[in-house]
């Protein structure tokens, strides 16, 4: 199992590619082993600041579930 970051911005739900690029394909989602390792890149990213979650996914690529839900600001 793989996690990967979701970006909520204008009411539109990204996936984090790298730290300044967003992607709206989950299977092109920067992948990692574990939600802190997720949330540490995330923290040198620009999107850092925004409403963002943690969330697992299978072998295929399919989202299971939030893992962790951090948000700054409100979420639309």
């Amino acid at each position: 199992m793989h996690y990967i970051i979701q970006i909520y911005q204008d009411g539109v739900v990204q996936y984090l590619f790298n730290t300044r690029m967003l992607v709206q394909d989950v299977s092109l989602a920067k992948p990692f082993s574990t939600p802190a390792l997720a949330k540490r890149y995330l923290s040198k990213s620009v999107f850092y600041k925004g409403n963002w979650s943690v969330v697992s996914i299978d072998e295929n690529g399919a989202i299971q579930n939030t893992t962790a839900t951090y948000m700054h600001g409100i979420m639309p």
